[in-house]
């Protein structure tokens, strides 16, 4: 299952692990799906792509969090257990 453009897996048989592999890391834009399951025009931007976008719109930061997923959603989904689901920013008028 890709979860963003040009993702993919790698398994190793002997060591009888798997790894997530993230292509194409520096485009961004949107892009489909390919997965029924999920939503299907999705957003790929970096996190400094939001944080100036605040900063140049005259704002300052004054905190920003990733959280761990819940042991629920890590539970359901363990290729995203060691993924934060959502960027929390706090931020005012400067």
């Amino acid at each position: 299952m890709v979860h963003s453009p040009a993702a993919g897996r790698l398994r190793d048989e002997r060591l009888r692990t798997a790894r997530r592999v993230v292509g194409a890391y520096l485009a961004e834009g949107f892009w489909r799906s390919t997965n029924p399951e999920a939503v299907r025009r999705v957003g790929n931007q970096h996190l400094s792509t939001y944080l100036t976008a605040l900063v140049r719109h005259g704002f300052v930061l004054d905190a920003i969090t990733e959280p761990a997923p819940g042991s629920q959603l890590a539970a359901a989904q363990p290729q995203r257990a060691g993924l934060p689901p959502l960027l929390a920013a706090r931020a005012h008028r400067g």
